[in-house]
């Protein structure tokens, strides 16, 4: 059976305390670097900030998953287009599926629009069976490590959409 990439999923309860931001080193991509030990923290800290953002939190997660699954979509490496046409996000669950084996020329970003707010958990998956090979360095279209660059991105774009609903790190 082959192996199933699982990134950080965002649970509601977090123990991780990020009252003290601040701008510059104090700032969401800063405060992340310092707890980001395991996907596990990196998910609780982000669910910490989300809950600070109140009721627009859904919407900031939502919106920062959303941009992470677009990155990840087009900087995966392309043969096929089946590895790209693999992500996938559910709600809540986990899913088993893969896209078949074939040529997939376009993939579309738009089927995540529709994705309901997490309850709980955004599972970001990608079940294809070489896609840990890829992320390895094994193909020559992209340097090993682009779903981890993509992560590290993700506090950017947690940032980003948390500015666009006027939520601002305090100085």
């Amino acid at each position: 059976m082959a192996e199933k990439l699982k990134l950080p999923t965002m649970q509601a309860q977090s123990n991780v305390d990020l009252s003290g931001l601040a701008v510059g080193e104090g700032s969401l991509a800063a405060t992340l670097d310092r707890v980001y030990d395991n996907a596990t923290d990196f998910g609780q800290a982000l669910n910490s900030l989300a809950e600070q953002l109140s009721n627009n939190s859904g919407i900031v997660v939502k919106r920062a998953v959303f941009m992470l699954v677009e990155r990840l979509i087009m900087t995966t490496p392309v043969d096929t287009g089946r590895c790209m046409a693999g992500w996938q996000v559910s709600v809540d669950s986990e899913s088993d599926c893969a896209p078949p084996p074939g040529d997939y020329p376009n993939v579309n970003i738009s089927k995540f629009f529709g994705l309901p707010y997490a309850k709980e958990i955004y599972n970001i998956e990608n079940n294809v069976e070489y896609v840990l090979p890829l992320e390895n360095g094994h193909s020559k279209q992209a340097p090993s490590g682009f779903i981890a660059n993509g992560l590290a991105s993700f506090a950017d774009y947690f940032e980003k959409c948390a500015a666009e609903l006027g939520f601002e790190a305090t100085p």
